[in-house]
């Protein structure tokens, strides 16, 4: 069962319960946040051939989300669930190959004093979409080690 939007105390259960939240004017990086926070709390690792992988249910992000307006979130959320799929050594879904989520230009989420360092440490699924975010999903990479 998914539990009701917008209440207080409930954590966003996908990308697209994300994108419902913002359509329904939550504010993006909070309901991220919180999704990053539950994946985390849902996350078992296991051992393949010596690396580390997460396993997370699939429920996370197979869906697409909603359209938002915002082309740097909806970049932002292929990016996330590209990465999030390496991180568990699967494929990332479809949908993140389309169009939509990728941007035309480069794109950075900071200032122009931090741009290199962003640069630098910004995971692949987002480079590609022209995202520059510096690193993301840090307490699942933590998970990781």
């Amino acid at each position: 069962m998914v539990p009701p939007m917008n209440l207080i105390g409930t954590r966003p259960q996908s990308l697209l319960e994300v994108s419902r939240r913002v359509l329904d004017g939550g504010d993006y990086a909070s309901a991220m946040k919180e999704l990053l926070d539950g994946m985390a709390l849902a996350a078992e690792v296991e051992r393949r051939d010596g690396d580390a992988v997460l396993i997370l249910p699939s429920s996370f992000m197979d869906e697409e989300p909603l359209r938002l307006p915002d082309p740097v979130q909806r970049a932002h959320m292929a990016g996330m669930a590209e990465y999030v799929s390496q991180l568990q050594a699967i494929r990332p879904p479809e949908w993140t190959e389309g169009e939509d989520y990728f941007l035309p230009e480069a794109t950075y989420t900071c200032g122009p004093n931090a741009r290199s360092i962003f640069l630098a440490e910004t995971p692949s699924p987002f480079r590609r979409r022209n995202l520059f975010c510096g690193r993301t999903a840090d307490r699942l990479i933590r998970l990781l080690d």
